[in-house]
């Protein structure tokens, strides 16, 4: 990924873990459907593993969002 591609995904990284429900054991989108691309998005890039209503933080997800 570019420098510009790294920062959107991290800023997308961020608002999901900011704006979506949940916990230790994941967040739900409740369906919602900007939250549901964002989920497989995030998913497609190996950063969350999805759940029936959400995901959940990989290692990689998490290094993201502390970095």
């Amino acid at each position: 990924m570019t420098d510009s591609e790294t920062a959107l995904v991290r800023a997308l990284a961020a608002m999901c873990e900011q704006y979506l429900d949940g916990d230790d054991e994941g967040f739900d989108h409740q369906c919602i459907s900007a939250r549901e691309m964002a989920a497989q998005q995030l998913a497609r890039m190996g950063l969350i593993l999805r759940t029936a209503r959400g995901g959940k933080w990989t290692e990689a997800g998490r290094k993201l969002l502390e970095s």
